[in-house]
C-alpha cells in the first residue's frame, strides 16, 4: 500500500472516532455507543497491522480477473 493512501486511511479513521467526542453529551456513550463503534476500530488496526506486516493480505481466485486485477 502506498504511503500516502495509507495516511488516508488513519486520517478517515480518525476523523471518523472522532465524532461521537464532538456530537455526543458527555457521560452518553454506553454498550450500544462501543458496539457500533467497534468495527471502524477494529478496521483501524487491522489496517495498520497489515501495514506493518503482522497480517498478510488474502489471495483468493477469481472468475473475473480483470476486476481483480483492478481491485489488487
Amino acid at each position: 500500500m502506498n504511503d500516502s493512501v495509507f495516511f488516508l486511511y488513519i486520517c478517515n479513521f480518525l476523523l471518523i472516532g472522532g465524532l461521537p467526542i464532538i456530537f455526543f453529551k458527555p457521560g452518553q456513550k454506553n454498550i450500544r455507543w462501543l458496539v457500533t463503534a467497534l468495527p471502524f476500530f477494529v478496521s483501524a488496526l487491522l489496517l495498520i497491522a497489515g501495514y506493518v506486516g503482522v497480517v498478510s493480505s488474502f489471495q483468493y481466485q477469481s472468475y473475473w480477473p480483470m476486476q481483480t486485477d483492478i481491485i489488487n
